[in-house]
């Protein structure tokens, strides 16, 4: 996000390089210790992550209490995003995992389809502007599957809210398919040319506290934040090539 933002017009100028701030700083939630709550190896296993996070200088308003909540059952990996606060202060939790389905390098035998109509339009330093870009007849468009070949990604797809479904990963080599499933607004595609993986960032929009039209960003002291991704895995030959 942008360097500052306001919140009941009071403005926050926030830790940043040349304007922006990425991850959340220096001071990241990513790398930070969290505390292991709970850990359960029953039938279906998770474990929780907690962590309490205190302002620092130039960092955001309130203090901030995540959960973080990681579960397995049979073939689908669910992560459940949970935060309050002492102030309003802007939330958006993602989960940067890369993901290569089969150990080929730069994901050669990889597809990709997303379900979107529209992706955010980016300035030159990568912020969104206020404007959408119609996927139709661009290279953006993935809502049929097709290759991902060695092209660098970093681009927030606006997910269609009536396909439960939103984004399919999937590996000719193996014959693995993952599908995506979330209840946030957006999909960050990010597949850099240095790592063998891709990552399927569900989130709400970059810098929506400076844009009114996206979908808000702001928790307060009397809300709760929930958020919850899925990523629905199927590796057998009846499975692959369906069309979903």
């Amino acid at each position: 996000m942008s360097e500052r933002y306001s919140i009941d017009n009071k403005t926050f100028h926030i830790e940043n390089e040349n304007g922006i701030q990425l991850h959340g700083g220096q001071q990241g939630w990513s790398g930070l210790t969290w505390k292991i709550t709970d850990l359960y190896h029953g039938t279906i296993p998770h474990f929780i992550l907690e962590h309490e996070c205190l302002p620092v200088p130039n960092g955001h308003p309130g203090i901030v209490k995540v959960s973080l909540k990681y579960s397995l059952h049979r073939n689908i990996f669910q992560i459940e995003y949970k935060a309050t606060t002492t102030k309003s202060t802007p939330i958006n939790m993602t989960n940067h995992s890369y993901f290569n389905l089969s150990g080929v390098p730069k994901l050669f035998d990889h597809e990709l389809q997303i379900n979107a109509d529209q992706v955010l339009e980016l300035n030159p330093d990568l912020l969104p502007t206020v404007s959408f870009i119609e996927v139709n007849k661009t290279d953006f468009d993935r809502n049929k599957i097709r290759s991902i070949n060695n092209s660098r990604y970093d681009d927030c797809f606006v997910l269609r809210q009536k396909d439960t479904v939103k984004a399919i990963l999937r590996a000719k080599t193996t014959k693995i398919q993952m599908d995506v499933l979330t209840d946030q607004p957006g999909i960050v595609v990010f597949k850099p040319e240095i790592i063998n993986g891709i990552c399927l960032e569900t989130q709400k929009f970059s810098n929506g506290p400076n844009i009114p039209h996206f979908p808000n960003t702001i928790l307060h002291p009397n809300e709760r934040y929930y958020q919850k991704t899925q990523y629905f895995s199927q590796s057998s030959r009846e499975t692959f090539g369906k069309n979903r």
